[in-house]
Parts: structure tokens; C-alpha cells; sequence
């Protein structure tokens, strides 16, 4: 069985409660495949983390943890305070020796392409996948300049097929409609413009999965203080999913 994190800034925590209801459950992740925050909460799982763990280090973090502002290009920011971040709690880690297989996907700004991940530091490799256009300055890995996997492939349930999943279940948590308005920061309005962007995308990956979770959720992106709401959310809407999910799996 295998996971597809999806994309969608700090709604992304619901992939932590989507996993608690799933190891509650007994429920098997062989894979997993992230874009974007579900490269870090998949990351981070694949790891070896504990979904408490998970939940304790992910979230309380802010934005000031894992960015911090270049000169004189003020409008750019580092990402290597997010490389740091992950060090801190997974170690230097590679990904082709994670307990739980994994990928994660970014997109190559050279070319438009998708890049797949899955060998290298793990920790670069959720730096690359999480680095939002114009906010953030590509990451230089694999030879390549990479940015947010989300302009690509914002729900990774290809990838994750791809890794062998005979099961795929995708959690999409992105929105289904737009507030005119509702964007309040810089970063609000890049993510909103990368959700529009990634609708029709997200359509044609989800033909890809057997199971579809999205949580309820708001429209705020980029603050973690909803943090809570949104694990419950994830929790809820895969408690809903769990007789589907066996059946898919008795079924294979």
C-alpha cells in the first residue's frame, strides 16, 4: 500500500493525522511519495519518526525556523534553515537507506520538468521540494535547480505507483474552491496562485489513486497555528475512509 502526500502549505499537518488514524488502524505504509509539506511530513515518517514525534516537532514550527531572508535580493529567502530543521530530527539521512521506502518530487526550474527523489540526502531533498517560487531560491541538488514539486505534481500518486503501490491512497489537500481575498501575505497569494494552477493537475493524478482523502479544511496556508485543526481534520476524514480502504486491500 502506498501514500501520496499532497502539496498545501502548513493544511498539510492533515497528512499527520491521517497517518495517526492509518497506524491506529493497523493499516500497512509500504511507500510513501510527498510533494511539497507532504514531502516533509512523509519525509520525516519514512524516516523513522513516530507520528506523535511527527506531531510534536512539526506542529510547532514557524515559518521563521525554516526560512531566513538573503541580501540584497530581499524578496528571496534561504532555505537552509529547512535543511538544518530536518538534520536536527532525522539526522543526515539518505533516502534509498529509509526504513520506509520514499520519494519526493520538485520541479527542475530549467526545464519545467518534474525531478524525482529518490536517493540523495533526504533532507535536500524536502528542501527542494518545499521551495516556493519567487519566496524562496531554488535549491541546487542533483545538478539541477529545483523548486516546488507542487507546480508538477501537487498530489504524487504516479510517483508513488510508479514505487510499486498496488494500493494508492492520495490525500489531496488542497482547496476545492478560491475566496477572493483570502490571501493576507506574500506567501498566501503564491501558494493560492499555485493551487489554481495545480487543480487540473491534481484531477488527472487522482485517476491514479484507489483511495481519495481530502480533509476539511480552511482556506489559511501558511500559518501553523491551525496545526491542531488540521491533524483532526485528516483524522476525521480517514476514519470515514477505513472501510474502503480494507476492502481495496482485501481485494488485491
Amino acid at each position: 500500500m502506498g501514500l501520496a502526500l499532497g502539496s498545501g502549505a502548513a493544511r498539510g499537518m492533515a497528512h499527520l493525522g491521517v497517518l495517526n488514524i492509518l497506524e491506529q488502524e493497523g493499516i500497512p505504509i509500504d511507500m510513501i511519495a510527498g510533494t511539497s509539506v507532504g514531502s516533509m511530513v512523509g519525509g520525516a515518517y519514512a524516516a523513522g519518526m513516530s507520528v506523535k514525534e511527527c506531531m510534536k516537532v512539526l506542529s510547532t514550527i514557524s515559518w521563521g525556523q525554516l526560512v531566513r531572508p538573503t541580501f540584497p535580493m530581499r524578496s528571496l529567502v534561504h532555505n537552509a534553515p529547512i535543511i538544518s530543521f530536518i538534520e536536527k530530527h532525522v539526522g543526515k539521512r539518505l533516502i534509498e537507506e529509509l526504513p520506509i521506502p520514499f520519494g519526493a518530487i520538485a520541479s527542475d526550474v530549467s526545464t519545467g520538468e518534474a525531478h524525482i527523489m529518490r536517493t540523495g540526502s533526504l533532507a535536500h531533498a524536502i528542501a527542494a521540494s518545499t521551495a516556493v517560487p519567487v519566496a524562496m531560491r531554488p535549491v541546487n541538488y542533483q545538478g539541477k535547480h529545483l523548486a516546488d514539486g507542487a507546480i508538477v505534481h501537487p498530489v504524487p500518486a504516479a510517483l508513488v505507483r510508479s514505487m510499486g503501490a498496488d494500493i494508492v491512497i492520495a490525500v489531496n489537500v488542497c482547496p476545492e474552491s478560491f475566496t477572493k481575498g483570502a490571501a493576507r501575505h506574500l506567501i498566501d497569494s503564491l501558494m493560492n496562485t499555485i493551487d489554481i494552477m495545480s487543480a487540473k493537475l491534481i484531477k488527472e493524478e487522482l485517476q491514479l489513486a484507489d483511495v481519495i482523502l481530502r480533509p476539511d479544511l480552511g482556506f489559511n496556508q501558511i500559518s501553523f497555528k491551525d496545526a491542531d485543526d488540521y491533524i483532526a481534520a485528516g483524522e476525521v476524514v480517514t476514519r470515514e475512509a477505513i472501510t474502503q480502504i480494507r476492502q481495496k486491500i482485501a481485494a488485491s
